[in-house]
């Protein structure tokens, strides 16, 4: 840069998650700021986020556009593949901060039983897979039993949502 002269340089050439443009001045073998017109730039959608979502850790990627210094969502189950839901997090300067978990729910596993009466005997049905949050699963009825069982799972317990078992008639 010559002596005197003003020279532009784009923000994000010092500052990642910033645009705009720095003006340097060089001034008898002196370089220095002139002015400063940075913005920090927002979070596209499908920004990369480091998170902790109940225990596992992992990567997510936001599911919408954020403004800087603005919270949005972010994937859960992308991180841990027993939640669904989005999370929440924070954009500053095109970067994504983890904010909180909350937006997670769990799914139910093999070991959350749903009681059901049958002709007065009492049934503890474990769902035969897992079952995402909010989603239904059908499966047979217990032994002895002919129909289908609907189970639903609402953040980690499931729920009978129908049967249609019948006792299965003796044979001669």
């Amino acid at each position: 840069v010559g002596s005197n002269t003003t020279v532009e340089e784009f923000c994000v050439d010092a500052a990642f998650g910033y645009s705009g443009n720095v003006t340097l001045m060089c001034s008898n073998g002196t370089l220095s700021v002139e002015s400063v017109d940075c913005v920090p730039d927002p979070c596209e959608a499908g920004t990369e986020v480091s998170a902790t979502i109940h225990g596992i850790s992992g990567e997510s990627a936001s599911t919408a556009f954020i403004e800087h210094d603005a919270r949005g969502p972010a994937d859960c189950s992308m991180v841990n593949a027993d939640y669904a839901g989005e999370f929440l997090v924070l954009c500053r300067a095109a970067r994504l901060e983890f904010v909180s978990e909350v937006g997670c729910s769990g799914s139910c596993v093999a070991t959350s039983a749903v009681e059901l009466e049958l002709v007065g005997k009492e049934y503890k049905i474990l769902p035969e897979d897992r079952i995402r949050h909010g989603t239904e699963l059908e499966q047979s009825c217990p032994y002895g039993f002919d129909g289908t069982i609907t189970l639903g799972c609402n953040d980690s317990v499931p729920s009978l949502v129908s049967e249609t078992c019948v006792p299965r008639p003796c044979n001669d």
